[in-house]
């Protein structure tokens, strides 16, 4: 069983290239960086990500995830396992936020929008049109009679039911998405979702923001959300294995109670 991963930067192993640029000198500046760089500076050790923890415990990883991606972008990736997928084979995909979008430059390259303040919005339109976009995007998604919310969403949940087989676990890291997704087939909470406050003693530090006390403004897992976001995934993985799965994870309480007993069981020794 080989395990294809699915998404943005909360699903690539944004580790990597931190880690790769720390041991040989290369200078950055972004958040994960520095993050990595104040662990070392206070003797711990690097960070894991969910995806190395599972390989870690014997699964066969294809990570195809990339960050700062759009929900466009996760459906080409569907093209990129399609011609490859096996039958036992399986999928973990996040949706990422249903504001960004791609544009197509003068070049016929591909960008990705993903909102933020921009220093030039007020001088220059260009980029007032293109961030204004951003918002118009999630007003469409929290109306319910939005166009996104009535035509992409559907196709979303579409996409995933033609991989019905592969028994998919879809999650998304953004809060205000639970509404829309989690009551469709093969959904699952995000670790930092109230649901697990009572669970794990880490709950207020499951963010790089959150475990460096604002340091760092990272809003990415830090060591204990990717530890504990990977125990959820191991969980459900192994459970559905050998059984056939209605595909509705947070309506089945035998499975719920086996996620928190995972979870209580396996606490950090960070």
């Amino acid at each position: 069983m080989r395990i294809y991963i699915l998404g943005d930067s909360f699903s690539d192993n944004i580790f990597e290239q931190s880690i790769n640029d720390l041991n040989n000198n290369v200078q950055a500046n972004d958040g994960i960086y520095r993050y990595i760089k104040l662990l070392r500076e206070n003797n711990i050790e690097d960070p894991i990500h969910w995806s190395d923890y599972l390989k870690s415990w014997g699964h066969e990883i294809i990570n195809l995830a990339q960050t700062g991606c759009s929900n466009y972008s996760i459906f080409d990736q569907f093209a990129n396992i399609d011609s490859n997928i096996k039958i036992d084979d399986r999928i973990i995909l996040n949706w990422t936020g249903l504001n960004r979008y791609n544009w197509i430059g003068k070049r016929g390259n591909n960008m990705i929008i993903t909102g933020g303040s921009q220093p030039d919005y007020d001088t220059n339109i260009k980029t007032k049109i293109l961030y204004d976009q951003t918002l118009y995007r999630m007003e469409s998604v929290d109306n319910p009679h939005g166009h996104l919310r009535r035509s992409t969403v559907p196709f979303m949940n579409y996409l995933i039911q033609l991989h019905d087989k592969y028994k998919p676990i879809v999650w998304a890291p953004i809060a205000q998405h639970n509404v829309i997704f989690e009551k469709e087939k093969y959904f699952m909470w995000e670790i930092d979702n109230d649901f697990y406050k009572d669970i794990i003693p880490e709950h207020n530090l499951l963010t790089i923001e959150q475990e460096t006390n604002g340091k760092i403004e990272d809003h990415h897992y830090g060591r204990y959300g990717n530890y504990y976001m990977a125990i959820v995934f191991d969980t459900i993985l192994k459970y559905t294995d050998n059984i056939n799965h209605d595909g509705y994870y947070i309506k089945d309480n035998h499975l719920i109670d086996l996620i928190v007993s995972n979870l209580q069981k396996n606490k950090c020794n960070f």
